[in-house]
């Protein structure tokens, strides 16, 4: 991901040598130069003194907090990452922490960054640079006075203060670089979005519903027949989205509804809404899928949840299901699901 972002940005600064010489240099010829350029870039990653405490806030749920986790402790190998937290429970949170990342702004005096629940790839490496950034700001101040210090000993400064702000910019530009973000296929132990479907669990409707209520109800119908979940769950599932500020929303296009094991989960398995009407939850979220998730303590569905993102990004798949005759043909397109692997 580093030499990608540094090989963008090496095709828009050859361009004015290109234009003088009349030739396009070729695409090998700056994926070399991206390679020695990137490795003196890597050579600088800054080093934190101590490692910072960190603590994730999202009001997306159990599943989406999760994935948040597992990102951000991918992008921050510096930070040591408490837990994840709800905004009410972070209210009530003593434990002591260095940087909060969250999906709504908090009241805290710690380094707070509002994050989105879904980070590009862009987005985590501006993210990276930007928390090292702030995070080093100590360090600077001390190797900046270090070298004002030994200036001072061989001659007078007149405009001190603007010399040591150039120098602090300096070394900050200096020891920031791009996140290194390593892309990897998902473990074995992460389970597809097949597994927690079952072709019985699909609902293909194309009638329009009175309320989400209702369409969440019938969504839900299969995995009660199935003792999967209890009418507890559902029940639960229902006061959550009640809430207009609640979040369980994939890019506006898919409502992934879902709960802790407490409220009523036997097994771990999803169901799928088809809806060929849009169906309006509160907070004008308007869907054409649900797939509400029973889930038991465990990260192994998060290979199927990115399953879901890519779902989500692709309007092709959402045409080809809209589409979709059976239930059947609707399984197959659903196995047929890259992820792009966020891990």
């Amino acid at each position: 991901m580093e030499y990608k972002t540094i090989f963008g940005i090496l095709k828009d600064c050859v361009q004015p040598i290109e234009n003088i010489v009349g030739k396009r240099l070729p695409l090998d010829e700056i994926k070399l130069i991206s390679f020695y350029f990137g490795g003196e870039l890597l050579n600088q990653v800054p080093k934190i003194t101590s490692k910072k405490r960190a603590i994730v806030v999202c009001s997306n749920g159990l599943i989406v907090a999760k994935l948040m986790l597992k990102t951000l402790t991918d992008i921050f190998p510096e930070l040591i990452f408490l837990t994840t937290a709800s905004a009410r429970e972070f209210a009530e949170y003593e434990s002591d922490y260095d940087v909060v990342f969250t999906t709504v702004p908090l009241n805290t005096t710690a380094l707070q960054y509002i994050v989105p629940p879904l980070l590009s790839e862009d987005d985590q490496v501006h993210l990276r640079i930007k928390v090292l950034r702030d995070l080093m700001l100590e360090d600077i101040h001390k190797e900046t006075t270090e070298i004002i210090n030994i200036i001072k000993k061989y001659t007078k400064l007149n405009k001190e203060t603007a010399i040591r702000n150039e120098i602090s910019s300096y070394l900050a530009d200096l020891k920031i670089t791009d996140a290194a973000i390593t892309k990897t296929s998902a473990p074995k132990e992460y389970l597809p979005l097949s597994f927690y479907l079952k072709e019985k669990y699909i609902t293909l409707s194309k009638q329009k519903f009175r309320d989400w209520q209702e369409a969440l109800l019938t969504t839900c119908k299969p995995l009660l027949e199935d003792h999967v979940i209890t009418e507890d769950y559902v029940n639960k599932l229902i006061e959550q989205l009640s809430d207009p500020n609640s979040y369980f929303f994939l890019n506006e296009k898919i409502a992934i509804p879902h709960s802790l094991p407490e409220d009523g989960v036997n097994q771990e398995a999803c169901a799928l809404l088809v809806s060929q009407h849009p169906i309006v939850f509160p907070g004008d979220h308007e869907v054409n899928f649900i797939v509400p998730f029973a889930l038991l303590n465990s990260d192994r569905h998060l290979y199927a949840l990115n399953q879901l993102i890519s779902f989500s990004e692709n309007s092709s798949v959402q045409e080809a299901l809209l589409e979709a005759a059976t239930n059947r043909e609707v399984f197959r397109i659903i196995e047929g699901i890259q992820s792009d692997q966020r891990f």
